[in-house]
């Protein structure tokens, strides 16, 4: 049961923050203004086209126990996880470095039942640490291909109707939210 448990925090933390950062990528390089267009789509998309194994290498090197990421928290003294290695939750983590919960002796309310096999306390630790990076890893490799796809759709919108809602006084946020995504929308549901 720990593996739907994991699915499900795999897909609850993947799909939103792949959409986002893709959706957003692709606004940001189907600017008109910005300089370097090719550069940055291509910069966006080259982590989607490099081989796994080389992506692996330097993602092992960044979460290793003396690797980029532990550096960096180090500097604010923060004793970074053993990233791969870390089964704990990281809401479990926080709670217990807040000293909100001790986490080795959690509430009996919580570990009394469950669902599925797991104590609700296994339900709500949180993805572990090792999942994290596993998270972003997957995050940072396919958001350019998704960046694309949108991109091809922010592209088929007219422009007519993004000077319209200028011309109407609408700002950068009604415009994106009132005309771009139901356009974007739109043009998936033509034939």
């Amino acid at each position: 049961m720990t593996s739907i448990r994991n699915n499900a925090y795999y897909v609850a933390a993947v799909v939103p923050l792949q959409t986002v950062l893709a959706l957003g990528l692709a606004l940001v390089v189907n600017n008109r203004l910005l300089k370097g267009k090719g550069f940055f789509r291509t910069a966006f998309y080259f982590p989607s086209v490099t081989s796994s194994v080389a992506i692996s290498v330097v993602f092992l090197f960044m979460f290793a126990n003396t690797g980029a990421i532990n550096e960096i928290l180090g500097f604010f003294g923060i004793d970074g996880p053993q990233w791969f290695a870390d089964p704990r939750g990281v809401l479990h983590l926080t709670l217990d470095a807040a000293g909100l919960v001790d986490t080795t002796a959690p509430p009996a309310t919580l570990t009394d039942h469950g669902l599925l096999g797991l104590t609700w306390w296994d339900w709500i630790s949180g993805p572990s640490v090792a999942m994290c990076a596993i998270i972003t890893l997957v995050v940072w490799t396919t958001s350019g291909t998704f960046m694309l796809m949108f991109l091809a759709a922010l592209q088929n919108i007219p422009g007519q109707l993004d000077e319209a809602g200028l011309i109407d006084g609408a700002t950068r946020w009604q415009r994106f939210r009132f005309i771009t995504l139901p356009q974007r929308q739109a043009l998936r549901e033509r034939p």
